[in-house]
């Protein structure tokens, strides 16, 4: 599990925590760079090493970032309460085979619920609040942006992209 200053995409505010974004890409980046050395014939100890950091983070993430109440990853902060938000970036999850077919498929549905509006797309968080958050997450100023702007539930093009690819994954084209 990674622990990391922002959640999904965020380049502003900072509050560490355990975070499921991270922690995917983590994992993605790990495997890629395995997939790599295969295909260069390295056969060094250290694929091992890598291997099973990257099946470890996977099952942190499903163990301790899963959350069955909510059905989806989920993020906490550094005093270890559980961040209450629904990001974007764990649908990431589901396209590169971090969850089983039941987990994906419930966080999609919870993704539609919390972060699909139905005509413009996936928002990139839910609740809109951050503008309410700005020393929690000790934002400079209204960076994060009023309600459906910008990291405050504006609606970006590769959320769209990744919500797509996760109805993919989970046999839901039709939805597309």
């Amino acid at each position: 599990m990674i622990l990391a200053y922002r959640p999904d995409w965020w380049d502003i505010g900072r509050n560490f925590g355990p975070r499921s974004y991270m922690t995917i890409l983590a994992i993605k980046a790990i495997r890629d760079f395995l997939n790599i050395l295969e295909m260069l014939n390295e056969n060094s100890q250290s694929i091992n090493k890598y291997s099973e950091l990257a099946n470890k983070m996977q099952k942190q993430l499903n163990e301790k970032l899963w959350s069955s109440e909510r059905k989806y990853l989920i993020n906490y902060y550094e005093d270890s309460s559980e961040d209450p938000h629904y990001y974007m970036g764990s649908l990431l999850a589901v396209w590169f085979n971090l969850l089983d077919e039941k987990k994906a498929e419930e966080l999609v549905t919870t993704a539609e619920k919390y972060l699909l509006d139905e005509k413009l797309g996936i928002y990139t968080v839910y609740p809109m609040d951050f503008h309410q958050l700005k020393d929690f997450f000790k934002f400079s100023g209204n960076e994060a942006g009023e309600p459906h702007k910008y990291i405050n539930g504006g609606i970006w093009p590769h959320a769209n992209a990744w919500y797509a690819l996760a109805l993919i994954k989970i046999g839901e084209k039709r939805k597309l």
